[in-house]
């Protein structure tokens, strides 16, 4: 286990070293603390997906004096890591930052670092993807092979995989059988990321479908138009199960910590 420094004391910067220490890396530039004091001393952490007021509500009302969330604290996403000054005043970034303060929280935002670390893997072992056929350099631009089924028998089981009635599902050969799978998980199948749907594509030509987290009309495009498939689960749902993974070490690495995982439920519905 990783040093606590003075009395064993456990603070951000300790989770911070230990999950360095599993990457072999320090962490991205868009991670880290984002509110509060990183010397705090914490008892509690509450890991989220979203940052969103609700959870925040939720670590507080745990006693929990630490919030890891997944994704960004404040609106619009920070793709250059940084956040403008004149959206500081948007509603949905001063109630998160109001509840933050009211309750005395410390957020750190922990995203690629555990994408890699545990919620790739884990949606892959959700989905039953187990077999990989093609690797690029990073260990996650990778294409699986399923045993060959129906396309439509592939849409019930990911539906069934990731708990939902309903889901986004593309029609470019809809009695095809399909064996080579792609996951852009998260929201890796959107167009702003299509560079690693490219990378996969690349990979194995015969990419029969690509099962993504979140997706949007140009990214679905950008499939079918060269005859691939896109099933979409949502971008929560496909990174919920990583999450829990990781509290659940974080719970292993630190025992005297009490620690809850918020699954953020997906944020649509059919109707």
């Amino acid at each position: 286990m990783i040093p606590m420094g003075k009395a064993n004391v456990i603070n951000v910067h300790a989770v911070h070293q230990w999950l360095e220490a599993l990457a072999r890396r320090s962490l991205h530039p868009d991670e880290g603390v984002m509110f509060g004091d990183p010397a705090r001393p914490i008892t509690g952490v509450t890991v989220c997906w979203m940052p969103s007021a609700a959870n925040i509500a939720a670590a507080a009302a745990a006693g929990h004096e630490l919030l890891i969330h997944h994704e960004a604290l404040l609106y619009p996403y920070p793709f250059a890591h940084t956040q403008p000054l004149s959206a500081l005043h948007w509603n949905m970034n001063c109630q998160r930052l109001t509840a933050l303060g009211r309750a005395g929280l410390v957020a750190t935002r922990l995203h690629e670092t555990l994408d890699h670390l545990f919620i790739f893997d884990a949606f892959a072992r959700q989905l039953g993807l187990t077999r990989i056929v093609a690797r690029g350099a990073d260990y996650h631009h990778c294409v699986f092979e399923i045993a060959p089924l129906p396309y439509a028998d592939l849409i019930c089981q990911v539906k069934a995989a990731v708990g939902l009635k309903a889901l986004r599902a593309t029609r470019v050969q809809p009695n095809r059988v399909v064996r080579r799978v792609g996951m852009p998980w998260g929201g890796l199948g959107l167009f702003v990321n299509v560079d690693y749907v490219q990378s996969l594509i690349e990979l194995a030509a015969d990419i029969d479908v690509m099962i993504v987290g979140e997706t949007d009309n140009y990214g679905f495009r950008f499939c079918t138009e060269v005859g691939i498939d896109v099933i979409e689960t949502s971008h929560e749902l496909s990174e919920n199960g990583g999450l829990g993974v990781f509290a659940q070490d974080l719970r292993r690495q630190f025992p005297a910590l009490r620690v809850q995982h918020i699954a953020d439920p997906c944020a649509w519905e059919t109707r």
